[in-house]
């Protein structure tokens, strides 16, 4: 059975989430957070950053999603 995982890259800085089952997102909207582990923003050091799902659907436009899946 495959595995169908779901990134997210913010277009304005490229910074990449870490990966979030579909099944996940599927079953728990309410409790998904994309993270991201080197978040990066102008002068500041990078930091961890999080988005609520429900958050992201209102800023779709801003990220690419990145599908992945695996055997």
């Amino acid at each position: 059975m495959n595995k169908v995982t779901i990134r997210l890259r913010d277009k304005g800085n490229n910074c990449e989430s870490y990966e979030v089952d579909i099944e996940d997102i599927i079953f728990n909207q309410s409790e998904i957070e994309f993270r991201f582990p080197d978040y990066k923003e102008d002068d500041i050091e990078p930091y961890e950053a999080s988005l609520p799902y429900k958050d992201f659907l209102y800023f779709r436009n801003d990220y690419d999603v990145i599908i992945k899946i695996k055997d």
